[in-house]
């Protein structure tokens, strides 16, 4: 769950800006895993994960580790997850 984590550690921190309910890892919803799992697969966007080109390729596959990580997390997690494009 270390990936699954770090997405919602970034997820809460958007979500404080706009004053959005926060997630926990222990009580994730159905709806909630649906919502994390759609923001992760918008994370791994070739523009979002490369911001654009700007990254350098190390950081690129980081991102990507820690992204198809989550998406394994929640899985293993018993929700249902959307495949990447």
């Amino acid at each position: 769950m270390k990936y699954l984590a770090m997405v919602i550690e970034r997820e809460n921190i958007l979500n404080g800006l706009f004053k959005l309910p926060q997630y926990d890892i222990t009580r994730l919803t159905a709806e909630d895993a649906r919502k994390l799992n759609n923001s992760i697969l918008a994370s791994l966007s070739p523009e979002n994960l490369t911001c654009d080109g700007e990254l350098p390729a190390a950081e690129v596959r980081r991102r990507a580790v820690i992204f198809r990580g989550a998406l394994r997390d929640l899985a293993a997690m018993g929700f249902e997850v959307a495949e990447e494009a």
